[in-house]
């Protein structure tokens, strides 16, 4: 595990022999109760990663998008960028987002059981009671 823990807060992830920036994380507060103490988290990426992934798509989106209305006029219209090349502005922004869909799946993919791991390590260690889980 590694991490960071303060008087209030907590984020730790599961250590491996890479760097994968699609792994999960869990960070949560911690909150003092008659009996003990409250802790409380969410799982998911980091938030610069995910951060980079939204303005990657949504540039991919907005640029894409144009440059398929601008190839579909040409194509049809005959206007714009010369007719033989107009289908690479067709397939390339929709070839550039199954990149980027399949790149996020490959690197969550060896991220798929960590939530449960995360979990199972703090109860194990804490020797905590699960009160509410909320998937």
């Amino acid at each position: 595990m590694i991490g960071r823990v303060t008087e209030f807060s907590f984020c730790i992830r599961k250590r491996n022999g890479y760097r994968n920036s699609f792994q999960s994380l869990l960070s949560g507060s911690l909150r003092s109760e008659a009996g003990g103490t409250v802790i409380s988290g969410v799982f998911g990426m980091d938030m610069f990663v995910r951060l980079f992934m939204f303005a990657s798509f949504t540039f991919v989106v907005l640029v894409g998008g144009i440059t398929v209305v601008v190839s579909v006029g040409s194509i049809f219209f005959n206007t714009g960028v010369p007719l033989k090349n107009a289908w690479v502005g067709v397939v390339f922004p929709f070839v550039i987002l199954a990149f980027g869909t399949g790149l996020v799946r490959f690197g969550r993919h060896p991220a798929r059981n960590e939530g449960r791991f995360l979990r199972g390590f703090l109860i194990k260690t804490l020797n905590a009671h699960q009160h509410q889980i909320i998937p």
